[in-house]
């Protein structure tokens, strides 16, 4: 930050310049290094500001600037710059990265698939970085989704899903698992790198405590009123955005024994609020950089709108 910005209203800042700064301060002060998001193409005017220095990362020994995105084999997959300091090793730099999630600090985010980084330096050498750390180059064409890859993974979750009548789910699981191992045509690495780890974990670890919820009989107490559907639909709406739509479809499971019961549970789980509440909720949040606060402003409305909109269907549509 330069001496003009000194004591600058920050949203004004973002106003004139175009870009987003990643600061708390509502005030900015001279000196100062802050993290800053903006368009790729607004970069040249952002590096020409005299009010705004843009710090790159490592030392630039050319002017070739290029996009280099990060691979499901890439050696920064999985990795931070911290970790893995390529701006260290290679006389380049790093000026900014294109990322799928939150960034708190551009040298401890770790790096997933699909990510970029916007690098300078001299041709040959960011040509060998990319070689070296296995990084797509963003002048080449770049396929981010495999339709075989995309075919063989729907296939061995159909299969899993089949089989999971008849076979324990584990069991189920794994034959789905090899069959999409088989169909993808990849190896066995490639395959391992490109499965979101987060997500088996959060699904697997809100089964379990649906699951001891259930043992310990968390429910006891209300159970005898839960044939009442309204009060089914109103207990599902609480438990989905507290423990989790996982762990409330393990709960209410057992005391579904009619098909109101059912559609008063599905219904119930749709009304979501907090990033916790469903798996798909939970990954987009993780993937923005917007902040709890914001994103309970949008939700709450939005369970408000879904749960008016839901309950009428337990008697427009009776089963």
């Amino acid at each position: 930050m330069g001496e003009a910005l000194d004591g600058a209203d920050k949203a004004e800042v973002e106003k004139k310049l175009r870009v987003k700064i990643l600061t708390h301060r509502r005030r900015l002060s001279k000196y100062s290094s802050v993290l800053v998001k903006a368009a790729v193409d607004d970069l040249p005017t952002l590096m020409s500001q005299k009010d705004l220095a843009v710090e790159p990362l490592g030392e630039n020994r050319g002017d070739y600037v290029e996009l280099l995105i990060v691979a499901p084999r890439s050696r920064l997959a999985g990795r931070s710059l911290y970790a893995e300091p390529i701006h260290e090793i290679f006389p380049i730099s790093i000026i900014g990265v294109v990322p799928s999630g939150r960034v708190e600090n551009i040298e401890t985010y770790e790096f997933r698939p699909g990510d970029m980084l916007l690098v300078a330096g001299d041709e040959k050498t960011v040509e060998k970085l990319a070689n070296l750390y296995r990084l797509e180059r963003s002048r080449a064409h770049v396929k981010l989704l495999n339709p075989r890859l995309a075919a063989a993974g729907l296939a061995g979750l159909a299969t899993a899903v089949a089989l999971s009548q008849y076979l324990p789910t584990a069991l189920s699981f794994l034959t789905g698992s090899v069959i999409a191992l088989i169909g993808s045509g990849r190896a066995a690495e490639r395959l391992y790198q490109a499965i979101s780890w987060e997500t088996l974990i959060y699904i697997g670890s809100f089964t379990a405590i649906g699951k001891a919820a259930a043992d310990l009989g968390l429910l006891t107490p209300v159970t005898p009123y839960l044939s009442n559907t309204p009060l089914l639909y109103a207990v599902g709406i609480a438990l989905s955005n507290t423990l989790g739509a996982v762990p409330t479809a393990t709960l209410l499971g057992p005391l579904i024994h009619d098909k109101n019961a059912l559609l008063a549970v599905v219904a119930s789980i749709m009304p979501i609020a907090l990033p916790l509440a469903h798996p798909a909720v939970y990954l987009a949040y993780r993937q923005s950089d917007t902040s709890l606060a914001t994103f309970l402003k949008a939700s709450t409305f939005t369970l408000a709108a879904t749960a008016v909109a839901t309950y009428p269907i337990l008697y427009l549509l009776p089963l």
